[in-house]
């Protein structure tokens, strides 16, 4: 990490467009692989009367994940840099104070 360095994946917009792809590919290929088996992640095991709930929320928390983790990344990275660019910062102007 250089101060003022500029990284890809500090976007949120490239991040997102990263991990929905990954998601989806992941998806594809496991729908691909196991085929309707692999839709057996978003059924938990619990009585009927709770699936009509659980399902709809298991779907939405699959599909959800995608974002929390994309948005997660942009925020580490955006600290890292922000860190790096407060010590780059102090550091130069320790330096200028004592010439």
């Amino acid at each position: 990490m250089l101060p003022f360095g500029i990284a890809l994946t500090s976007y949120i917009v490239i991040v997102l467009f990263l991990t929905i792809t990954i998601c989806n590919s992941i998806f594809l290929i496991g729908i691909i692989v196991k085929n309707l088996h692999f839709l057996k992640i978003f059924i938990p095991k619990s009585p009927f009367l709770l699936l009509i709930i659980l399902i709809p929320i298991e779907i939405f928390s699959y599909f959800i994940r995608m974002f929390s983790l994309g948005i997660r990344l942009v925020a580490n990275i955006l600290a890292g840099h922000t860190l790096v660019y407060i010590l780059a910062n102090f550091i130069s102007k320790i330096i200028l104070i004592k010439f």
